[in-house]
């Protein structure tokens, strides 16, 4: 038997020895947690109250910050009362402490999830069997692992499926936290509210250039076109400066300063400010235009039968417009008879720049561009004048 051989086998047997033992691990866990459902088996088969829900996509139990925030096509279960229950799909059963015990498929009348709970740990089970509908004749495996602090602030997540498998908490303080996913990085930030904002760590080594997604264009990493603010959390302070690329549009990187020090980041995540509505801010951008629009026409000395509207997209402020009256055609705004610089009242201009951060957090540029789109036709079914609109994207 030649070297290679030799190591092979060694390899082999040292490979199937880990994977057994690896297995007798797994074995012995679920047998516990079995146990742990005989010893309640009370409590599984006469829940103190039931609810309802549709198909689900984040586990009932699941305790993550991130999940259903930073993975598309995740959402936060939704139980719903008996009297809707026809609508539903699952039906969970729960204990006197307001713990999940069962997930049973409606149709069915199976039970295919069951949930253990040990100090600060918690067991999802997915069910594979159920001999005679009997909890002491199961077979099944462990879906997920949840544990939290004595805050109920969540340490560790280990997912068994799907595409987020791990998450491990490290909370600097009680609000700010770094979470590690194996792959990818993140720092979440709470206030009073809830969940703040999430950013993506970017860990970059001898890299000078990054590219920007919100700008399509490239960020100068050794340029310091940089543009300062602060975020505000219950009266502590994050420092953080917004990056602009090369042509100097802001981009979706920020550079973070928690504690004295700096990260890199993206931003995954950022609550929509308390009241705000993307619907109605529309409508107040659209109206106000037209009303401006409105006005100019009733004082110009002329017949104006051509409006161009000059508006910036993909990174720019949406508050920058300039619009242009003319009575012949003229395809740049600043030549036209009458050219104003629009401003919005005071009264929305807090709205305003909240739908401006909020396109260019979300990225909805297709949608802003839709907006103009519907003001233009407005006017000119409105108004019999030719409407052109320029967008400045670069």
């Amino acid at each position: 038997m030649n070297n290679v051989e030799e190591w092979y086998k060694q390899w082999n047997s040292e490979n199937n020895s880990m994977v057994n033992e690896f297995n007798e691990i797994k074995k012995n866990k679920i047998e516990k947690l079995k146990q742990e459902i005989i010893k309640n088996k009370n409590n599984y088969e006469n829940p103190a109250y039931k609810k309802y829900a549709q198909n689900e996509t984040k586990s009932i139990v699941d305790i993550s910050y991130i999940y259903d925030k930073i993975i598309d096509g995740v959402n936060t279960i939704k139980l719903i009362s008996n009297k809707e229950k026809k609508k539903s799909t699952y039906e969970y059963g729960f204990n006197k402490q307001n713990q999940c015990l069962y997930r049973k498929e409606k149709n069915t009348g199976k039970i295919d999830r069951l949930y253990v709970y040990k100090e600060n740990l918690i067991y999802e089970l997915s069910v594979i069997d159920i001999k005679n509908n009997d909890l002491t004749q199961i077979t099944a495996t462990v879906l997920g692992e949840y544990s939290f602090d004595n805050n109920n602030k969540p340490i560790e997540v280990t997912r068994h499926y799907g595409i987020l498998n791990y998450e491990y908490y490290n909370w600097l303080d009680e609000n700010i936290c770094m979470i590690d996913c194996s792959i990818k990085k993140y720092i979440l930030v709470m206030d009073s509210l809830g969940i703040s904002v999430i950013f993506q760590n970017i860990n970059l080594k001898n890299v000078d250039k990054l590219f920007s997604y919100h700008s399509q264009n490239y960020v100068d990493l050794n340029n310091d076109m940089l543009l300062e603010e602060k975020l505000s959390f219950d009266k502590r302070f994050i420092n953080y400066a917004c990056l602009k690329d090369i042509n100097g549009k802001l981009t979706e990187y920020r550079l973070l300063d928690i504690y004295g020090k700096k990260y890199l980041v993206s931003t995954e995540y950022i609550r929509t400010p308390k009241g705000f509505s993307y619907k109605k801010a529309k409508e107040v951008y659209q109206k106000e235009i037209l009303e401006f629009i409105n006005r100019k026409i009733d004082i110009l000395n002329f017949e104006v039968q051509y409006i161009n509207i000059q508006y910036f997209n993909y990174g720019y402020s949406i508050m920058d417009i300039f619009i242009g009256f003319d009575d012949i055609y003229c395809g740049d705004v600043h030549s036209m008879k009458v050219t104003e610089d629009f401003t919005f009242a005071d009264d929305n201009k807090n709205l305003i720049m909240n739908m401006n951060r909020y396109i260019n957090d979300k990225m909805y540029y297709g949608s802003f561009k839709k907006v103009m789109e519907s003001l233009k036709k407005c006017i000119e079914e409105k108004y019999c004048i030719k409407v052109l609109l320029i967008e400045i994207s670069d």
